[in-house]
């Protein structure tokens, strides 16, 4: 991921955690000015939720780009490993035909070999 879409990502969860931390603290104040909305709140303190809003954003963001740019490898380097299954374990990988069919490797081959004639 490059620097522009790490930057995407950041702006559009900092805008989502903003939308989320502007109800904390809002509460309306006791005598309403003429001209005020009855809802408006006494003390937004919007620097202070800008800078929440900031710092929870980067610890998201830093979540999310993480798990983006991880290989998927690493990630199955740490799941658990099965029961009765080492890391060493050969996986058996599919095999695909000319039509682009996965064939099972196992199978013999239905090219007319087996039970045919000799």
């Amino acid at each position: 991921m490059n620097w522009f879409s790490a930057a995407i990502v950041f702006v559009i969860v900092w805008w989502l955690v903003l939308f989320m931390v502007l109800p904390f603290g809002a509460a309306p104040p006791d005598e309403v000015e003429p001209g005020m909305a009855n809802s408006a709140p006494s003390r937004p303190r919007l620097g202070l939720k800008f800078l929440l809003t900031t710092l929870i954003a980067l610890a998201v963001a830093a979540v999310l780009l993480v798990v983006v740019v991880l290989p998927a490898g690493e990630i199955r380097a740490t799941a658990p490993v099965r029961h009765g299954e080492s890391d060493e374990t050969p996986r058996r990988k599919a095999v695909f035909s000319a039509s682009g069919r996965a064939k099972s490797p196992c199978r013999a081959s239905r090219s007319g070999t087996r039970g045919a004639p000799t």
